[in-house]
């Protein structure tokens, strides 16, 4: 029965060890992932490439910006920027959304859920199924930015 007593022990140790290990390293990621998506990393992307938009947003690991005159747009979602023709733009539209979670630490049946309401700006590609998602803070960017986009698309 003591053999059986400290089996079950070491067992509980070596899975709250695995457990914490795990833990440990998912939050690690999330943190990379985190420092990944800044505006100063698309922002040195954009150096790289020799390109500085007159119009750029940054929000919510989202990113969009224009140059004046160019008949290209950046596009920034999921870490991976990409320039895209302005010909390529099939569709603009707005919506808001309302993300709900659990707040973080929450105990077990707490039913109190975190709201944050989210303004979005979907850029439809013709090459994609999908469309392009571009997050803002506030309304009245979200429709600057849309009303700057259609004011683009009809000069070009």
């Amino acid at each position: 029965m003591g053999n059986e007593v400290v089996s079950f022990v070491v067992i509980g140790c070596l899975v709250v060890t695995a457990l914490l290990a795990f833990y440990t390293l998912r939050k690690k990621r999330a943190e990379q992932r985190a420092a990944q998506d800044t505006p100063s990393n698309v922002e040195s992307w954009m150096r790289t490439q020799a390109y500085a938009p007159d119009h750029f947003h940054f929000f919510y690991a989202t990113a969009i910006g224009f140059k004046d005159g160019d008949d290209r747009i950046l596009l920034y979602r999921n870490r991976k920027p990409a320039f895209h023709l302005l010909s390529d733009i099939a569709a603009i539209a707005t919506h808001e959304s309302i993300e709900r979670s659990r707040p973080l630490g929450a105990a077990p049946g707490v039913v109190e859920l975190k709201s944050i309401r989210r303004f979005n700006l979907d850029i439809s590609l013709k090459n994609s199924g999908s469309p392009f998602r571009i997050l803002f803070e506030q309304q009245p960017l979200m429709a600057e930015w849309e009303a700057r986009l259609k004011a683009l698309l009809d000069h070009q």
